[in-house]
């Protein structure tokens, strides 16, 4: 939670982050105050079934952004330091890449597994 006033020191929250603009709000807030982790929920957040309209987003669409948000804040952070910045995209474009190949290894698995099993009942 956060003070009214930090709110307006940051600015509000940004509407073109939708569902995620929190994301983009906590970023904004460690970068000037110190944060904690409490382990135990504040707030019930709404599922898709009570609230529906919230989820309207594809989550290709959510995911991007998400990191639109988590870029914006890293542009922010490392301004002025082009380097870092960079090793920063290389870092994070690294991991996405190797998670992605990994979710597609998964998928070919499962589907080679899966004609497998379909060839030999046939």
């Amino acid at each position: 939670m956060a003070g009214h006033s930090i709110y307006e020191k940051l600015g509000y929250f940004d509407p073109q982050y939708s569902f995620w603009a929190d994301f983009d709000m906590w970023f904004r807030i460690a970068e000037e105050h110190d944060v904690a982790f409490v382990d135990e929920a504040l707030i019930d957040l709404p599922s898709k079934e009570i609230m529906p309209h919230l989820f309207q987003l594809r989550a290709v669409e959510a995911h991007r952004q998400m990191l639109r948000a988590f870029w914006a804040a890293r542009r922010r952070h490392f301004r002025g330091r082009r380097t870092r910045l960079a090793y920063e995209f290389a870092r994070q474009n690294s991991r996405f890449a190797i998670s992605r190949s990994g979710r597609l290894a998964g998928r070919v698995k499962r589907r080679f597994n899966g004609q497998k099993r379909s060839s030999a009942r046939g």
